[in-house]
């Protein structure tokens, strides 16, 4: 179906504040009313048109899917000067910001609209950095700074971050924490340029083009350049041509570190906008590489980070000329100043002429492709990033709105994408500007709590491997089943006992339901729990945890050593589980005729939808052999496996993990003692959790004479002491209910032949 042509006057272009784009509903499209206008020659070096008069004429064609704001383009008054973000004084509570009225109607919009395009989300992997998929250089390579001064921009971008996690984490369109292609289902949805820019890329305000990743490597300088040939059919390709062909658009990130970037960026990550994909071609320079031609969507108004007093000029659409390939019959555009060569990859005439190689090194593109202009015939998505409600009139947050910025968010005052890192509020991480965003959560039930997600995989059921002993039996008002461990000779080394509780036990007072109740109203100084760095801390690539937790007693280094809060001054729900996983390990471990030692420290952790903690031991030197926790909410699921380096269960591996071995769930008011030092030195674990909400409650005996300083240990003695008054709250395993069996015998999983042999080897 031919597009629709509208033909409009505008008047010359004024700075001002870039606009969110809408769809324009249109009728049935008539015949074009206009032919595009004929490009220039491809072999011409005339230089760019100059500027533009005093009104431009603008040729749109519109599909009925999508569309520019053009009226609001049209009625927009005259601006002066460069439109900045608010900046609000720090520490404030939704403060008043100087932003042009635009900016703000744009938020609000974007903040109630959802975005169709959006890619489905997933679950993010924090792989190790792998040149080979990267679209430029990781961050975690340190590139000189760019020499030459540049100028300033005319704007500042509407989204932008200092640390790549809070773009990941915030940005529907770019989810790629290694990597600078993110793709989802083979389909490219962001881009993200930094240092490592190739010869051949290109940036001007409307045009973009580069070189997608792979093939790189460090030199004997540590630099990183490309070393070896694109795969013809390679992830970043295939996923752009999807793109391409399913008219999504590309979301671009510009760093800091780009050298062809025309102005001076204030921002580690710049967002530049929406593009979509006008061409892609297989080059060849002194490596075989694809590279891809971006143009954004909006070209009406001008970009933040076109030069400062520049004026804008949006060029008429127009083709760049193509000739047909005499070996494959394939058309290619005329990419090249010098001459037209076939980009077909396999074809014989390949990047020659005559039969002789071309070397195109310092070839130039022609100014008929650079100015070549299409519209974009796609859906353009309402916003680059959600922007978080109006919560002022304290309406209680909904689980919706939870699921929606439950990682990030971008403050509405100055524009910085920021993680979710408090347990019940929002603040921005940008220094200068402080904002807070209360949250109030909406009440949930245990029910709600334990609600899982429709698509939710179904649940796997428990398993342990033969070499894992089981034994079954009653303790209190609980089911015990315990799992027993071997170490590479055989020899038993520990266990782990699962407390299994039921109704009866959930609604005793102060029990399960109770506990859960109280860490869910309690207010924000009672019980505060936030994400801590996992890695990095303070750089750039910084990795927060994904769950939130707060410590109490002796301090316990949990991934970063955090401050930890007294039990003299602990809730009284914290106490109450403090007993009851006292009396479980003590139960456990006189059970077992083991050493039983008293905890000292409680780490609260606060998992949202789907959250997780990755494999890990608790063998830290300063943690006792007992470790017992306390599952509240929605349910979990706990994994062991033989790290990589031990001979359980085979040969040590240089690379690569072992199978699991031990597979057992997790539910509300369940509890787990886990014994044993020598389990910490030769398996791991990992948890992942389910439902809409869900506490762990872990405590641990730190060993006082292991903290490497005086002052460590004082505090540690101190905060870890146990108040007099806790003694109320001491626990019996509800003894006095009757028992409930309903336990089925834990299901032996049957070894693969590879581990049967290793172990009988």
């Amino acid at each position: 179906m031919a597009p629709v042509i509208l033909k409009i006057q505008l008047p010359q272009p004024q700075p001002y504040t870039p606009l969110t784009p809408f769809y324009v509903p249109l009728p049935p499209p008539p015949p074009p009313a206009a032919a595009p206008p004929t490009p220039p020659s491809s072999t011409s070096s005339t230089p760019p048109p100059a500027a533009a008069p005093a009104s431009l004429v603008v040729q749109l064609p519109v599909s009925q899917q999508g569309g520019l704001q053009i009226q609001q383009i049209l009625s927009q008054p005259p601006q002066s000067g460069t439109p900045q973000h608010g900046t609000p004084p720090p520490a404030v509570s939704q403060p008043d910001t100087p932003q042009s009225d635009t900016a703000n109607s744009s938020r609000k919009r974007a903040a109630s609209e959802s975005n169709t395009s959006q890619p489905e989300l997933k679950k993010t992997k924090l792989p190790t950095p792998d040149l080979e998929d990267q679209q430029s250089a990781s961050a975690d390579v340190d590139f000189p700074e760019d020499p030459q001064g540049k100028p300033n921009s005319f704007g500042e971008p509407e989204v932008w971050a200092e640390q790549r996690q809070q773009l990941c984490e915030t940005l529907h369109h770019y989810r790629a924490h290694e990597a600078g292609v993110y793709q989802n289902n083979r389909i490219a949805y962001g881009l993200y340029i930094d240092a490592g820019v190739s010869p051949k890329d290109f940036f001007d305000n409307d045009l973009i083009i580069t070189t997608l990743g792979g093939g790189k490597a460090k030199n004997e300088n540590g630099d990183v350049q490309r070393v070896r040939d694109h795969a013809i059919e390679g992830r970043n390709d295939t996923a752009f041509r999807n793109s391409l062909e399913k008219l999504q658009t590309i979301l671009v990130i510009v760093g800091k570190k780009n050298t062809n970037c025309p102005v001076k960026l204030n921002h580690n990550f710049n967002v530049l906008g929406h593009f979509h994909i006008t061409a892609m071609w297989y080059d060849k320079s002194d490596t075989c590489c694809w590279m891809v031609k971006l143009q954004r969507v909006d070209t009406i108004t001008q970009p933040w980070y076109s030069v400062e007093g520049s004026t804008h000029t949006s060029l008429p659409l127009s083709v760049a000329p193509n000739q047909v390939c005499g070996s494959c019959n394939e058309s290619t555009e005329r990419i090249y100043q010098e001459e037209w060569i076939c980009m077909t990859p396999g074809c014989t005439s390949y990047f020659k002429r005559d039969g002789v190689t071309i070397d195109a090194r310092n070839y130039h593109y022609s100014q008929a492709f650079l100015n070549a202009r299409s519209q974009f015939m796609g859906e353009v998505p309402v916003a680059v990033a959600p922007y978080l409600p109006d919560f002022t009139a304290g309406t209680p947050v909904t689980d919706a709105v939870l699921n929606n910025f439950k990682q990030g968010f971008v403050c509405s005052v100055c524009g910085c994408c920021g993680r979710q890192k408090h347990w019940k509020h929002w603040a921005c991480e940008n220094e200068r500007c402080g904002a807070t965003f209360p949250m109030r959560q909406q009440a949930m039930t245990i029910d709600e709590a334990k609600a899982e997600p429709e698509g939710r995989l179904k649940r796997q059921k428990d398993f342990a491997k033969p070499v894992i002993s089981v034994l079954q039996y009653m303790e209190g008002a609980y089911e015990v089943t315990k799992y027993s461990f071997p170490d590479e000779k055989g020899d038993f080394i520990g266990f782990v006992a699962v407390y299994k509780s039921n109704k009866q036990i959930n609604l005793q007072k102060n029990g399960p339901d109770d506990l859960f109740s109280e860490f869910s109203t309690m207010e924000e100084g009672e019980f505060h729990l936030e994400r801590k760095a996992a890695r990095a801390s303070g750089s750039i690539v910084e990795k927060l945890t994904q769950q939130f937790s707060r410590n109490y007693g002796a301090t316990y280094k949990f991934i970063v050593r955090t401050e930890s809060q007294s039990f003299s001054t602990a809730p009284e729900a914290i106490l109450r589980v403090l007993k009851r996983c006292t009396w479980a390990s003590e139960q456990a471990v006189n059970q077992h005729g083991g050493l039983y030692e008293v905890p000292n420290e409680l780490l609260a952790l606060g998992y949202t939808q789907s959250g997780e903690m990755g494999w890990h031991d608790d063998g830290e030197k300063t943690v006792g052999q007992t470790v017992a926790s306390l599952s509240l909410g929605g349910r979990s699921t706990m994994h062991f496996r033989p790290k990589a380096r031990t001979t359980l269960f085979g040969p040590p591996k240089a690379k690569g993990v072992k199978s699991p071995v031990l597979q057992f769930t997790l539910e509300h008011g369940d509890m787990m003692v886990m014994h044993g030092c020598e389990i910490q030195k030769l398996y791991e674990h990992c948890v992942y959790s389910y439902g809409k909400r869900r506490y762990a409650l872990t405590c641990r005996t730190m060993i006082f004479d292991k903290m490497v300083t005086e002052e460590e240990k004082q505090h540690a003695m101190e905060a870890g002491t146990i108040p007099d008054h806790a003694e109320e709250f001491n626990y019996d395993g509800d003894a006095e209910l009757p028992l409930q069996r309903t336990l089925k015998p834990v299901q032996k999983a049957k070894p693969a032949r590879k581990t049967a042999k290793a172990v009988k080897a």
